[in-house]
């Protein structure tokens, strides 16, 4: 099970995103209360055509200043999986974000759901290591049925089809197999 240790929840951390930026040594990042990861180069290069300003945040990662209110960060170029997820989302958090949005292209177990639809995760189906030292438990996380409705608003509007439902996250895809993924497309 992981974490292996159980006691770890609610105890402080050896160290910290606010450790870690204060480490860079550049001064504190202004960071938006808004934002929004991004996993695809396209995105990158359409946000820093339009960005007021670039700056570090800790190590390679940076941070784009679309508004005063949104900030993007091209997490792909700091790495891929959960774990580098995890640590620019903390690192965001700890430089003043309020609110932190993933956008980003995924596999499809539902080949009725055409690629260029924006899939709405309702829950996900935690098969990875990183949730599980933010969360007890082997059970889904669920979104706010609240924010699931405007984002589904505000993308239908744009003309996106928005199919919801449950996601499976796993961080080893190369070990993801045909008996596991007929049980997800079922479970999903």
């Amino acid at each position: 099970m992981i974490p292996n240790f159980e006691e770890k929840y609610g105890a402080d951390a050896v160290f910290s995103p606010a450790d870690a930026l204060d480490a860079q040594g550049e001064g504190v990042v202004d960071v938006p209360p808004a934002v929004i990861l991004g996993y695809q180069d396209e995105l990158t290069e359409a946000v820093r055509e339009r960005a007021s300003e670039s700056v570090s945040l800790v190590g390679s990662q940076t941070l784009h200043r679309v508004s005063d209110a949104v900030g993007y960060v091209p997490v792909h170029e700091a790495g891929v999986g959960a774990p580098v997820s995890g640590i620019v989302t903390e690192n965001v958090i700890a430089g003043g974000a309020e609110a932190v949005v993933m956008l980003g292209g995924c596999a499809c177990l539902d080949p009725e759901i055409p690629p260029d639809a924006a899939i709405l995760p309702t829950a996900s189906i935690r098969d990875e290591g990183v949730s599980h030292h933010y969360l007890r438990g082997d059970g889904d996380v669920t979104a706010m049925p609240a924010l699931v409705d405007e984002l589904d608003d505000a993308l239908a509007g744009a003309g996106f089809d928005t199919p919801r439902g449950r996601t499976w996250t796993t961080s080893a895809m190369y070990r993801e197999t045909g008996a596991e993924v007929e049980h997800y497309r079922t479970a999903a």
